[in-house]
């Protein structure tokens, strides 16, 4: 009987061991992502910045992103390539008013691992905000041109998440109330002063 314990908690122990060996590689994926996640401007604001990241964990020579955004409230300005060392950069001119905005990018690397992986800054969009509200900014899989992400085998598309980030911004009534607000609360302490001090006088 004892035997027989011993091996079942042996087994219980070994599943354990296993699910917990399991889990990171079930999370592992690889992300386009767009930083900061929310921000919150004013509309007097000249622009407003947005990183597009990868956080790769298979290993890709490049691939390609569609951006779209909430033109009602943000007008497109330009995107700027931050990587290194690289080739075959493609991306939208300045001003571009079309929709998906495509972003293409690869690496040319020639010591293994033959590519790039983990986190990388690809580059910053600039946007001008145009109108009050809230602004979603979206990535997506680009499946034509420049076509999506590939492993240095090309033998199928890496399976990749993507990511959006919101931008804000605010109603001049709703930053008006609080200005009125502390204008009244200054003049209300002001009142309650001058009366204490007439009281005491």
């Amino acid at each position: 009987m004892n035997g027989f314990l011993s091996r079942l908690w042996l087994a219980i122990a070994m599943v354990c061991v296993a699910c917990i060996f399991m889990v990171p590689a079930a999370s592992a994926q690889n992300a386009v992502l767009l930083t900061p996640l929310s921000q919150s401007i004013e509309l007097v604001d000249p622009s407003v910045t947005v990183d597009l990241e990868i956080d790769f964990a298979d290993t890709t020579v490049g691939g390609g992103v569609e951006v779209t955004y909430d033109a009602t409230r943000l007008s497109f300005d330009s995107f700027e390539f931050k990587t290194d060392p690289s080739f075959l950069l493609g991306g939208p001119d300045p001003g571009e008013v079309g929709q998906p905005l495509e972003i293409g990018f690869g690496w040319l690397i020639f010591t293994p691992p033959f590519g790039r992986s983990g986190f990388n800054t690809i580059g910053t969009l600039t946007f001008t905000p145009v109108a009050e509200g809230e602004a979603f900014v979206q990535t997506t899989a680009s499946l034509i041109d420049p076509g999506p992400f590939y492993s240095l085998d090309g033998a199928s598309p890496l399976s990749v998440t993507f990511g959006g980030a919101t931008i804000v911004v605010p109603e001049p009534g709703f930053a008006t109330g609080l200005a009125i607000g502390g204008v009244l609360l200054c003049v209300m302490r002001e009142r309650w002063a001058y009366q204490s001090a007439n009281m005491i006088s």
